[in-house]
């Protein structure tokens, strides 16, 4: 299944996104800014590490996103 999100505000518009499933497996890292849109944008690719922990940097971060992975 997909990871449960660790969302973290850095400040000046960015986001990381942590989250823990099993080694090497990559994600796709998506947002949208209306929970109940369909039209998922792709932000870019995280791979988990030798914990089994991947982090993906949102530089951009909308006010308000929403986001989830998926692996391809």
């Amino acid at each position: 299944g997909a990871p449960g999100l660790t969302i973290i505000p850095l400040g000046q518009g960015s986001n990381a996104i942590t989250g823990q499933d099993l080694l090497g497996r990559t994600y796709q890292v998506q947002y949208v800014t209306d929970p109940q849109a369909t039209n998922w944008q792709t932000l870019g690719t995280a791979t988990t590490d030798s914990s089994g922990t991947f982090q993906f940097i949102d530089s951009k971060a909308a006010p308000l996103r929403f986001y989830r992975t998926v692996s391809p």
